[in-house]
């Protein structure tokens, strides 16, 4: 996905296998797409994480947004290291 075609979107659920997003754009079923997701925890942020993710659902809201699954297609070592550790931190912090 070029930056003309960046959308931005919210997290609304994130695990070691994919992430759903609400975006104003609906993205085809199958679509592979790069994404850059921040690790916040507050207002704090603690890294980026850049991965390849492919569309399994979308779903319009009444709001008129969409929610997106999707399932990580590529993540490389260190940035699935530092996902799983923020997960966890998350966990530990509830």
């Amino acid at each position: 996905m070029d930056f003309e075609d960046s959308v931005p979107g919210q997290a609304l659920d994130i695990s070691e296998g994919g992430i759903q997003i609400v975006t104003s754009k609906s993205i085809s079923i199958g679509t592979i797409i790069s994404i850059v997701i921040p690790l916040c925890s507050g207002k704090i942020e603690k890294g980026i994480i850049k991965v390849l993710a492919v569309v399994k659902w979308n779903q319009i809201q009444p709001d008129g947004n969409y929610s997106l699954g999707l399932e990580f297609f590529y993540i490389n070592d260190f940035e699935k290291e530092k996902l799983c550790s923020f997960i966890s931190e998350k966990l530990t912090d509830q």
